[in-house]
C-alpha cells in the first residue's frame, strides 16, 4: 500500500552552547511551518510493484487515522547538557580508520507549542504541544567501550498525548589482549511507536537489523533486535588496502502495535560471514 505525502517544510533556529566544548549546555530556540497533505491510498502487488491501482475498500482504520492532512506553525525551546573527553580508537565500524570518540554523556530536551496560524485553503490548523528528550552515554571499559542511550517524544493534541515514539539502544565494542585485531559487537535495541496519527511503521529487515530479511519485511508498530558481530582485521596486505572478515548473527522480533497493516513475525534470526574490504 503506497499513500503519496506532500510535505511543505521550513525552520528557523538559533542556538548558544555556553562553557567549554567537553562540558557545555546548549540553548536553543527554533521556529517552524509545516503542511502537510496526503493523496488517496494506492496499492501494488508484490509481482509487480510498479503498476499502482486504487484501493478497492476503504483503508483500514490504522491506516486512516494517519491520513488527515493538517499544518502548523511550531515555536520550540531547546535545552541540553553534555559532558566529554575525546579519545582516538582505531578499527570501531570502519577496519582501520581512526576516529575520535566521546567518552562522556548528554542530555537534552525540547518543548513545543504548536498553532494554527494562516492555514493553506482546505488543510486545518492544529494546535498542539510537543516534548521530547534524549540522553546518550560512552563510557571506556580498558580498551572496549559500552554506549547506553534512549529517547521519547510526543505530541498532546485533543486531550490526549499521541504519537509516542521511543527507542533504546545498548552497544558495546569489545577487545582484548588475547584477541588481537578482533572486536565483538554487540547490540541490544528496542523501537515503539504508539497512539500514532501521523505515518509511523517499523520493519524487521535490512542491513542493520535481521539481514537475512528485505527492509519491507514484517511491519509493525514496536520492535526489538539483538545483534552479535566478531569482526577480524587480516594483517595481509596493509599496503594496498585494508581486508577483514566478520561472522554475525541477528535476532529480532516485531509486535503489530497499532502499525497500519502490523504483524507478530515471532521471533526471527540470521547467521552468516561477511568479507570486508576498505580501500
Amino acid at each position: 500500500v503506497f499513500v503519496p505525502r506532500l510535505r511543505e517544510f521550513i525552520e528557523f533556529s538559533v542556538g548558544q552552547r555556553f562553557g567549554p566544548p567537553g562540558t557545555s549546555t546548549i540553548l536553543g530556540l527554533t521556529l517552524s511551518r509545516e503542511v502537510n497533505r496526503f493523496q488517496a491510498p494506492r496499492v501494488a502487488s508484490v509481482d509487480d510493484p510498479e503498476v499502482l491501482e486504487p484501493l478497492p475498500d476503504a483503508p483500514p482504520a490504522s491506516l486512516d487515522r494517519q491520513l488527515h492532512d493538517e499544518s502548523s506553525t511550531r515555536l520550540w525551546l531547546h535545552l541540553g547538557h553534555r559532558r566529554f573527553r575525546y579519545a582516538e580508537y582505531e578499527g570501531l565500524d570502519a577496519i582501520r580508520d581512526r576516529l575520535l570518540v566521546g567518552l562522556g554523556y548528554y542530555v537534552g530536551a525540547s518543548l513545543g507549542k504548536g498553532f494554527a496560524l494562516a492555514s493553506p485553503d482546505g488543510v486545518p490548523g492544529v494546535d498542539d504541544a510537543f516534548a521530547s528528550a534524549a540522553g546518550q552515554i560512552t563510557l571506556p571499559l580498558g580498551s572496549s567501550i559500552v554506549r547506553a542511550s534512549a529517547s521519547v517524544e510526543s505530541r498532546y493534541l485533543d486531550v490526549a498525548w499521541r504519537d509516542v515514539l521511543s527507542t533504546a539502544e545498548l552497544a558495546a565494542y569489545l577487545r582484548g589482549r588475547a584477541l588481537p585485531g578482533q572486536t565483538l559487537f554487540v547490540r541490544g535495541s528496542f523501537a515503539s511507536g504508539a497512539r500514532t496519527t501521523s505515518p509511523f511503521q517499523l520493519s524487521l529487515g535490512g542491513r542493520t537489523s535481521v539481514r537475512s530479511l528485505p527492509e519491507d519485511r514484517y511491519p509493525g508498530g514496536r520492535v526489538a533486535l539483538f545483534v552479535v558481530e566478531n569482526r577480524i582485521v587480516v594483517p595481509w596486505p596493509q599496503s594496498a588496502f585494508d581486508l577483514g572478515v566478520t561472522a554475525f548473527a541477528d535476532l529480532g522480533r516485531v509486535w503489530p502495535g497499532d502499525a497500519p497493516f502490523g504483524v507478530d513475525s515471532g521471533w526471527q534470526q540470521s547467521v552468516g560471514l561477511g568479507l570486508r574490504l576498505g580501500v
